[in-house]
């Protein structure tokens, strides 16, 4: 009798065969589609740079750029659409979806070239508009300032659609924990908020700094380079009478060192440390010559 189908076995075979295939089959597929979604986003950031590169070029950004080495500007990504060095559809290939307008990009001085970075982990879901007016962020959008040191606002440029400077409409707002402040305070360890917002022909655009109150300051040493006693004043030689330690943080700190000066000539180096609560450390060397 001619065999016309399978038997149940055998359906229950092929399907257990391609089970086995999709098991080892599909993670491969999967990873390959996401390391080329990653390839085609790093491609994506790298047209956002050469945008702002090109931005850079332009005869009136000039004026704005950073000068110095270090300097810093932020601009968004709508101002790159806006001046017409970017595409308006430009999208991230992982999510599909169009690049926030408010994304940030900073361009950075160093030595007598520019250096560009996308912060892609910035912006919301700021609507593009093409009438809005422009707002330039000098400095970083992130900016951090140390413990008791007074804070120095880098300020906010502001152009119209027609390229009319309009920083003096400038407003800004800061806030720490929501709440509206006047200044920000560097006493003690704090995170600002500070809003920037311009408008124009019933057109607003806003952009946003962070400021960070921390301590990375070490503690300063003060102390004789090099001290001269004789053999007879080593047993009361005390290493600490007049060494000092400052501090930004103005707490008191304490001074402590290692080394021993012993009651024959020679020379000796006693090694100074001071730590803050920061845990920011200072070491000083001192020789001290017995004679």
């Amino acid at each position: 009798m001619k065999k016309t189908g399978f038997t149940l076995i055998e359906l229950m075979a092929t399907l257990v065969i391609l089970g086995i295939v999709a098991f080892v089959v599909f993670p491969q597929v999967t990873k390959i589609i996401n390391k080329n979604k990653q390839n085609a986003y790093k491609i994506q950031i790298e047209e956002i740079k050469k945008a702002a590169e090109s931005w850079t070029l332009k005869k009136e950004n000039i004026k704005n750029l950073p000068v110095k080495e270090g300097e810093e500007l932020t601009l968004t990504l709508g101002t790159l659409k806006r001046s017409g060095d970017l595409n308006l559809n430009i999208k991230n290939p992982v999510t599909k979806e169009l690049f926030p307008n408010d994304m940030l990009i900073v361009i950075k001085r160093k030595l007598n070239n520019f250096v560009f970075e996308v912060k892609e982990d910035s912006g919301s879901e700021e609507t593009y508009d093409e009438n809005a007016p422009t707002l330039l962020l000098q400095g970083n959008y992130l900016e951090y300032v140390e413990l008791n040191t007074p804070y120095e606002e880098k300020g906010v440029i502001a152009y119209s659609k027609e390229g009319a400077d309009i920083t003096s409409r400038i407003t800004q707002q800061i806030l720490y924990l929501d709440n509206e402040v006047s200044r920000i305070d560097t006493s003690s360890f704090k995170t600002y908020v500070i809003h920037y917002a311009v408008t124009d022909k019933e057109k607003t655009s806003n952009m946003v700094r962070t400021v960070i109150v921390r301590d990375t300051t070490p503690p300063e040493i003060t102390l004789e380079d090099t001290t001269e006693i004789t053999i007879s004043e080593v047993k009361n030689f005390d290493p600490l009478k007049g060494v000092q330690a400052k501090d930004n943080s103005e707490e008191e700190i304490v001074v402590t060192y290692k080394g021993e000066v012993k009651e024959q000539s020679g020379r000796y180096i006693l090694t100074y440390y001071a730590k803050d609560k920061s845990g920011n450390e200072s070491m000083k060397k001192r020789l001290i010559k017995v004679k």
